[in-house]
């Protein structure tokens, strides 16, 4: 140490100068070499990188180059996946493995958020690494070029952490800053904080690389799962499937035994009309002087009529009208009664067999019986049978059956079954109607009642039960006509502790044709009615 106020000996500064450049630059350089390695150990090798870019386009994942997982493990990005899935099927394959891919749309796989979040890790501990030389290059280009500060051609003597620059004693500072630190102090402690910011890098990326494999184990997992279920959807649809080829089958024997039960009701329907003409042509070669049919109005022999009408099928009934006009009704056999269609003035074929109307009319003792059929969309559901009550002198009853024969003009064939009403408004007493048009229209002509005409019962209100509705005229006082039956309505259900005063007739059957009406919501049309008689000895 020299005395104060005496200069050094130019070999003394000298040779410290040397000394101080020499320890300066060995420990930039032992710096440059320990950020660069830990730059580099922190940096993602080529593997690495191949992990995080797409191994057909070479582009980082990210948003605009999503990566999605195949079922082999592989990884490619949203763009190329949609240009594989646009080739034939054929040639839809990995492009790593070229194991075949069996979807059709890239959103059946769905993206793995894993792989973008460490792809994005990577970048930023690239993007620090790029920092840390940068931050080197800029001590290097700034502060340590050769043995001297590039500004003031003095040696290094320390670092200051607010600058982030190396200085001389010519640079200005603050003598007394507690940032500044000799550089030797402060390349240890650079080195030291890289050291721990490119340990905490590779624990983020040891991290996210777990996560990733996590993910994958649980992923995998998942595949077998659906597999399992696929499979087993696929063994319960081929066993549906035999189970519908079995109802299949099935139903095919049913048609089978139902065409032969029918084939064999033919052959009985053919024995027994064969039997019935044997009878006729042995009754008509015993008596050839008398007609086929009786055309007078007294009584005739049912079980003949009967016999003839299984063998013809084409007999018809002729009156006369309230013009004058006659009137032909078709006459068919079901079982043990006989059907008298509606009148009308179409005539029959010219081979029809005529018989008088009074022939097939009710006598005194029979309970009368009435028909209407139910059509919907043209197709025959079914036939109802009504029965009148025994009331004596019922004008409004005949009336009614007038109504289903045409003896008059009017009839209630191609009416519409008017569905669902409710009487008095109680949702419980549900009924159908028949004849509606005529009743709000007034088709029919009034008469004089007589005390005896009106007699209706109150009856309790059962399924089935029929009841008479007016039409809506007012009674003319002068003359003293009231108006007559117009319509009628069926009762559907039972109602408790309720009666109807205008009952005179129920259904005999078809009372579920009535209920299938209403329930399935198509209109009903009346295709065909008539009345109904008995077969009997002597009709």
């Amino acid at each position: 140490m020299e005395a104060a106020g005496q200069p050094p000996r130019p070999e003394e500064i000298s040779s410290r100068i040397t000394q101080l450049a020499m320890q300066v630059m060995a420990g930039i350089n032992h710096l440059q070499t320990v950020a660069e390695d830990n730059v580099m150990s922190a940096a993602p090798d080529v593997p690495q990188e191949r992990e995080v870019n797409c191994p057909i386009c070479f582009e980082q994942f990210e948003e605009a180059h999503a990566p999605r997982t195949l079922r082999c493990g592989h990884t490619v990005c949203t763009p190329c996946l949609e240009t594989i899935l646009t080739r034939p099927a054929g040639d839809r394959n990995c492009p790593e493995c070229r194991r075949p891919l069996k979807v059709t749309a890239v959103a059946h796989i769905p993206v793995s958020y894993t792989i973008m979040r460490l792809a994005r890790a990577l970048e930023q501990t690239c993007a620090v690494a790029a920092a840390a030389e940068a931050e080197i290059e800029e001590v290097n280009e700034a502060g340590v070029i050769g043995e001297t500060c590039v500004r003031h051609h003095y040696p290094v003597l320390w670092w200051c952490s607010s600058c982030h620059a190396f200085q001389c004693r010519s640079c200005t500072h603050s003598d007394d800053c507690p940032e500044r630190l000799p550089a030797g102090e402060a390349i240890v402690h650079l080195k030291q904080a890289q050291v721990e910011e490119s340990e905490r890098t590779v624990l983020a990326l040891q991290d996210l690389h777990n996560t990733m494999e996590t993910q994958q184990d649980k992923l995998k997992v998942a595949i077998d799962r659906m597999a399992e279920e696929v499979r087993q959807l696929k063994a319960k649809a081929k066993k549906v499937q035999e189970q519908v080829l079995d109802v299949e089958e099935a139903e095919a024997q049913v048609v089978e035994a139902s065409s032969a039960c029918r084939m064999t009701r033919a052959l009985a329907r053919a024995a027994e009309v064969q039997a019935a003409a044997r009878v006729w042509l042995e009754h008509k070669n015993s008596r050839p002087s008398s007609p086929p049919l009786s055309l007078d109005d007294g009584p005739v022999s049912l079980d003949v009529l009967r016999q003839k009408l299984l063998v013809t099928k084409n007999i018809y009934a002729v009156k006369r009208n309230k013009d004058n006009e006659q009137i032909f009704a078709p006459v068919s056999v079901q079982g043990d009664k006989i059907f008298v269609h509606t009148y009308t003035t179409k005539a029959p074929p010219s081979n029809a067999n005529l018989m008088s109307g009074n022939t097939v009319a009710f006598s005194q003792v029979t309970q009368r019986q009435v028909f209407f059929d139910i059509h919907m969309d043209g197709r025959f559901e079914g036939r109802v049978v009504i029965v009148l009550f025994r009331t004596a002198n019922f004008k409004k009853g005949e009336v009614f059956l007038d109504l289903f024969s045409n003896a008059q003009g009017t009839t209630y064939k191609g009416l519409k079954l008017s569905t669902p009403m409710y009487r008095s408004g109680d949702t419980n007493n549900r009924v159908v109607q028949v004849g509606k048009e005529i009743t709000e229209n007034n088709y029919l002509p009034r008469y004089m009642p007589l005390p005896e005409h009106d007699n209706y019962n109150h009856r309790n209100i059962y399924p089935g039960l029929v009841s008479g509705i007016s039409a809506n005229i007012k009674p003319n006082d002068d003359e003293g006509i009231f108006p007559t039956m117009s319509s009628f309505m069926v009762h559907l259900y039972h109602v408790y502790n309720s009666n109807d005063p205008a009952g005179f007739g129920k259904v005999l059957s078809g009372l579920s044709v009535l209920r299938y009406a209403v329930w399935d919501k198509r209109e009903a049309v009346i295709g065909d009615c008539g009345y109904v008689l008995p077969i009997a000895e002597d009709f």
